[in-house]
């Protein structure tokens, strides 16, 4: 072994030595020895760090209303393209390039209206793309301006709307663009009431021919029941009522209409306990109450209970009167039964 100075250094395998101590050499610094593990190391260390992951609750779906969705009520873009121009409208035109010419002007009965420059031009029964082209053509025609570029917008509309009265929340007008149907406009009305009655009644444009609709009880049921509804119908829904059911029955009285579904003949009969054997069964009738005054609509009830015939739904303020076969109570109650209780007065109702 070599004997060094104090502060000389020696390099041996894989160490560098520092002053002596003694018998004893200090290391100082180890040195590693390059290697392939080494060098996989030193990449690891040196290379781009991985990207932070979020370790969180995963985020949740975005509640931003869907602009697309077919409920929604609001005029789109096309909507509004494919509107024809009526009397009442609120139009205000503009032309681009020049701001001072920005005017609103009313569209009158016959569908004309009067605008600066251009006078008095027909814009009724006109889309908004053809009306434009119209204004811009009359410009053209003055030699006022070269390559108008029209704008019109629809301000205030009386004419694109329906009515919607009766038991919903928020009765009055509804704006209607587009493809609407009966559940859009009625929920834009609020929603029905719990008095609600599942008939409605709906009055198209410039007709007084009612159309009636039966709500299922069933909202996700599918059918024809949500029928399209245009600018200036009316939609009458009605307040839930009763029915009366007199005669050859268990319990006469009054009936409470369903909300979420039409009574019909045979849920009525039942709910009045059913009929009784004297029952005139060909000879029942429905008194309902029309614009023309009262009117009977006969029916035949072993003919309904065996689904020969049609179970009909009854209206508000329906009478249902199933009448008393003189033979069938002389034969329950006997002959001299049956005399007395006429001689009595008792209200037993006769065929007639």
């Amino acid at each position: 072994m070599t004997l060094l100075r104090p502060n000389s250094v020696t390099k041996h395998e894989g160490t560098v030595r520092g002053p002596r101590i003694g018998r004893l050499w200090v290391p100082r610094v180890s040195i590693l020895r390059p290697g392939l593990p080494h060098l996989l190391l030193l990449l690891t260390l040196f290379s781009n760090p991985a990207p932070a992951q979020f370790l969180g609750p995963s985020p949740q779906p975005s509640t931003a209303p869907d602009t697309n969705s077919s409920t929604r009520l609001g005029p789109s873009t096309a909507d509004l393209q494919s509107l024809s121009l009526l009397p009442g409208d609120l139009c205000e035109v503009q032309i681009f390039g020049i701001p001072q010419y920005d005017y609103r002007a009313r569209i009158d009965g016959s569908g004309e209206v009067a605008l600066p420059l251009v006078g008095t031009v027909h814009l009724g029964d006109l889309s908004i793309p053809a009306a434009e082209r119209a204004i811009a053509d009359r410009l053209i025609a003055a030699e006022l301006v070269r390559n108008p570029q029209v704008s019109l917008h629809v301000l205030e509309t009386p004419n694109h709307s329906a009515t919607v009265a009766g038991e919903v929340k928020t009765p009055g007008l509804v704006p209607v663009y587009g493809d609407r149907r009966l559940l859009d406009v009625l929920s834009a009305a609020g929603g029905m009431t719990p008095l609600s009655s599942p008939l409605i009644t709906l009055y198209h444009r410039g007709s007084r021919v009612p159309v009636q609709v039966t709500l299922p009880a069933d909202p996700a049921a599918t059918g024809d029941y949500n029928i399209p509804i245009s600018a200036g119908d009316e939609v009458v829904v009605a307040k839930l009522g009763v029915v009366y059911i007199l005669g050859a029955v268990h319990q006469q009285g009054a009936l409470p209409l369903k909300t979420t579904s039409p009574l019909t003949l045979i849920e009525a009969m039942s709910l009045a306990g059913g009929v009784n054997y004297e029952a005139a069964l060909n000879k029942a009738y429905i008194l309902r109450v029309s614009p023309d005054g009262r009117r009977e609509i006969p029916f035949n009830v072993a003919e309904v209970l065996k689904h020969h015939s049609a179970d009909r739904a009854l209206q508000n303020d329906d009478i249902v009167l199933i009448p008393t076969s003189n033979m069938k109570a002389a034969l329950k109650g006997g002959a001299a039964g049956v005399a007395a209780s006429l001689l009595a007065g008792v209200g037993y109702i006769s065929v007639r």
